[in-house]
């Protein structure tokens, strides 16, 4: 298997961050995009902790993508998936 060109990890709490950080840190990682999904609350926070990884998934060149599973329809739940290509 080649080296996929986009990652879209679900969720980017506590264990979402680990899964975040090891393929931005990944040697071979080349041209392929990291995003997570994240609630406009989450995108502006204003808790320090919060706030803090954020800008650390920033710095590692992580994208985030507007959402909130539990509230988003599967219409636009589909079409997150279809633009990112998983």
């Amino acid at each position: 298997m080649g080296i996929p060109r986009s990652i879209l990890v679900i969720e980017a709490g506590e264990l979402g961050t680990y899964i975040l950080r090891a393929p931005a840190h990944h040697p071979h990682r080349y041209d392929t995009t990291i995003s997570t999904l994240l609630r406009e609350s989450s995108h502006n926070a204003k808790e320090p902790s919060k706030a803090d990884r954020i800008e650390s998934f920033r710095k590692l060149g992580i994208t985030f993508t507007p959402s909130d599973l539990t509230l988003d329809s599967k219409g636009k739940l589909t079409s997150i998936l279809i633009c990112e290509r998983i």
